[in-house]
C-alpha cells in the first residue's frame, strides 16, 4: 500500500510484467502440441454507443458527450438552489452549453488553450469526410440561431427538418480567401465561393458574415462553410447537402451504434496483428435481452466481419510499390491466394454458408467442384466491383481509409477527347462563343469526371445484371426476387 501511494508508476510497471508472465505461462501438464494455459485470464472490453457527441465552436475541434452538460446543469442547479425550490427544467438541455460544474483552472494555467463554452451537436459528411456543427434557424430571425441540442436532433428527424443549417469547419485557405475577398489583396483561385463562408458566433447564437477583425483569434467562433441562401437552403437542408462538396444525402450527426463498435472490435481482435487471437480462441460471444435483436445482432456483426476481412485481403493482394493493378487482376490474385479455409472465409460471404458444396469446402470435407469455385468467383468479384464503386464512399472502405485509390483508365485519352468534342458540336442549339471550343484538356477532365462519378454511383457491369440492364433497368424484380443464385439483395 505504501509503494502504491509513494510511487504508483512503478506498480503498475510490475502489474503489467505480471499479467504478462501469467499470460505466457503454461500447464506443465498439458500436451506440448496444445499447450494449456496456467490461469485462465479474460479480458473484458466495455464500449459504449457514440450517440449525442458535441462539438466545440471554436477553431480547434473539442468534443464532448451530451450527457455531460446535463449533469454538469444539474450539479450546478443542486449546489445553486435551495434544497426543496429546485427547477427541474433545469437539465433539460435547452441552452448552450456553459462553464457550470467545470473545475477552476490552476494557477499559471493561463497559458493553456482556452476550451469551448458553446457547443453544438456535431456533424461530418460521409462524401468528403469534413466536419463541423448543426444549428436550428427559425422562421421569423434566420440569423438568430435556436443553439438548444435537443431541438436540434428533434428538428433533424421531424417537420422542422427544413430549419436545420449545416456548418462545415473551414481550411485555413478559405478562410484568408474570404478575408482577401473584403479588400481586395488577393483575387479568388475559383475553388471556394468567398460568399459561402460564415462566421458562426457561438456566444452571440447566430451566424454572419466576416470582417476585417476577424483576422485575429475567435472565441467562441470560427469560419465556417454553410448554405444559406433562402431559396435553397431549406431544401438542401432536407436532401442532407454538404455545403463542402454539395453532394446530397451525405450530411450525419457523428456517431455510431454498438453493433458497428463490436463487429470493428471482433474484426481487428481475429484479424488484427500485434493482438490478434490464435485460432483456438477465437470465439465471439454476445448477449441480449430479446431473440429478436440478438438474432439481428449476430447477423449484422457476421456480415461486416466478412466486410473487414474482404477488405483486408483486398489490400493484402495490391502490390506494395504502389503500381496501379487492374480490377481483374485484382480478383485473381486474391481467388489464387485463397489455399486454406481461413483465408476462404474471408471471401465466402456469410449466406454462401448454407450452400452445400460452399459447406463442405469450408469445412475441409472436399475441395469444392467446378460449380462451386464459380460461384464463389462471381460474388468475389461482384464484392469488389461495389466495393470500389457503389459502395466505396460508405463506411470504413478502402478508398475512405485513404488504403488504396479508384479510378477508372483512360486508355486513348486522344481519341477520348475528339469522340467528346463531336459529340458535343452534334448537341442542338450549340452556339461557339468568341473564345472557341473548349481545350482537349477540358474535355478529357470531363470525360474523367463523368466517369468518376458514374463509377461511385453504381455503374457496375457483372453477369447478374445482364437481364436487368437489357430491361432498361425497369424491372427491379430480376434483382429483387428473382436474382441469380449468390447475388446478394
Amino acid at each position: 500500500g505504501r509503494t502504491a501511494r509513494e510511487n504508483p508508476r512503478l506498480v503498475l510497471q510490475a502489474l503489467g510484467r505480471f499479467v504478462a508472465l501469467l499470460s505466457a505461462a503454461r500447464d506443465p501438464e498439458s500436451d506440448e502440441r496444445r499447450p494449456r494455459p496456467l490461469l485462465h485470464i479474460e479480458a473484458h472490453l466495455w464500449v459504449r454507443p457514440v450517440t449525442r457527441v458535441l462539438r466545440g465552436v471554436g477553431r480547434t475541434p473539442e468534443f464532448r458527450w451530451y450527457e455531460d452538460d446535463r449533469t454538469a446543469a444539474r450539479r450546478a442547479a443542486l449546489s445553486a438552489v435551495p434544497p426543496g425550490d429546485e427547477d427541474p427544467d433545469a437539465s433539460s438541455g435547452s441552452r448552450p452549453s456553459s462553464s457550470a460544474g467545470r473545475p477552476q483552472p490552476l494557477p499559471g494555467a493561463d497559458t493553456a488553450p482556452r476550451p469551448a463554452q458553446v457547443h453544438l451537436p456535431a456533424v461530418y459528411c460521409r462524401n468528403c469526410g469534413r466536419s463541423g456543427w448543426a444549428a436550428l434557424s427559425p422562421e421569423a430571425d434566420p440569423q438568430q440561431l435556436v443553439m438548444a441540442q435537443d431541438r436540434i436532433w428533434r428538428a433533424a428527424v421531424g417537420r422542422d427538418k427544413r430549419r436545420v443549417r449545416y456548418f462545415i469547419s473551414a481550411t485555413e485557405s478559405e478562410c484568408q480567401q474570404a478575408l482577401d475577398a473584403l479588400t481586395g489583396a488577393r483575387p479568388a483561385d475559383g475553388r471556394t465561393d468567398p460568399l459561402s463562408v460564415v462566421v458562426l458566433d457561438g456566444g452571440q447564437g447566430t451566424y454572419r458574415l466576416p470582417t476585417a477583425g476577424d483576422d485575429g483569434d475567435l472565441v467562441d467562433a470560427w469560419f465556417a462553410l454553410a448554405l444559406l441562401d433562402k431559396k435553397t437552403a431549406d431544401r438542401a437542408a432536407r436532401d442532407d447537402r454538404c455545403p463542402a462538396c454539395h453532394t446530397d444525402n451525405s450530411i450525419r450527426f457523428l456517431g455510431t451504434a454498438k453493433a458497428a463498435l463490436a463487429s470493428a472490435t471482433v474484426t481487428q481482435l481475429f484479424t488484427g496483428g500485434d493482438i490478434a487471437l490464435v485460432p483456438e480462441e477465437r470465439k465471439t460471444l454476445l448477449f441480449n435481452d430479446s431473440t429478436q435483436d440478438a438474432a439481428h445482432r449476430a447477423g449484422y456483426v457476421a456480415n461486416a466481419s466478412y466486410k473487414f476481412s474482404l477488405r483486408s485481403l483486398l489490400a493484402h493482394n495490391l502490390d506494395e510499390s504502389g503500381a496501379p493493378t487492374a480490377l481483374n487482376d485484382l480478383i485473381g490474385h486474391v481467388l489464387d491466394s485463397v489455399d486454406d479455409p481461413e483465408a476462404l472465409a474471408a471471401v465466402v460471404p456469410p449466406d454462401l454458408h448454407d450452400e452445400p458444396g460452399v459447406d463442405r469446402l469450408l469445412s475441409g470435407r472436399g475441395t469444392g467442384d467446378a460449380r462451386t469455385w464459380k460461384l464463389i468467383g462471381e460474388r468475389l468479384a461482384f464484392a469488389t466491383v461495389m466495393e470500389f464503386g457503389l459502395r466505396s464512399r460508405m463506411g470504413r472502405t478502402l478508398e475512405l481509409t485513404r488504403t488504396a485509390a479508384a479510378e477508372v483508365k483512360v486508355a486513348e485519352p486522344d481519341r477520348i477527347t475528339d469522340l467528346a468534342r463531336d459529340l458535343h458540336l452534334s448537341l442542338p442549339g450549340q452556339l461557339l462563343a468568341g473564345g472557341g471550343l473548349p481545350t482537349p484538356e477540358r474535355y478529357l477532365a470531363y470525360v474523367r469526371g463523368l466517369l468518376e462519378r458514374m463509377r461511385t454511383r453504381g455503374a457496375v457491369r457483372h453477369r447478374w445484371l445482364d437481364t436487368w440492364i437489357k430491361e432498361a433497368g425497369s424491372n427491379r424484380y430480376l434483382i429483387w426476387g428473382r436474382r441469380p443464385d449468390g447475388m446478394p439483395a
